[in-house]
């Protein structure tokens, strides 16, 4: 749904099924991801997203299965221009 809108999109993930599925998920016959990070979110300082990077950072799903989403909300900032 967001392809045709950004000019880049990476996934964060850290559990495996999801990661194969962002890998092989397609918007108009191309991939719908340009980069799919095997990465957990409490430990953000660890994964490839430079600060300053992104205009719009969505958390799908997060909330739920994290709990405390101080830390994630901080390295999310971050990631924003």
């Amino acid at each position: 749904p967001w392809r045709d809108q950004a000019a880049r999109i990476t996934g964060v993930d850290i559990v495996s099924e999801m990661l194969r599925e962002a890998r092989a998920a397609k918007s108009a016959n191309s991939a719908l991801f340009d980069a799919v990070i095997d990465g957990d979110l409490y430990e953000s300082e660890s994964l490839a997203i430079a600060a300053s990077s992104a205009d719009v950072v969505l958390l799908c799903n997060v909330a739920q299965f994290l709990g405390d989403m101080s830390g994630v909300l901080r390295a999310a900032a971050t990631w924003l221009k």
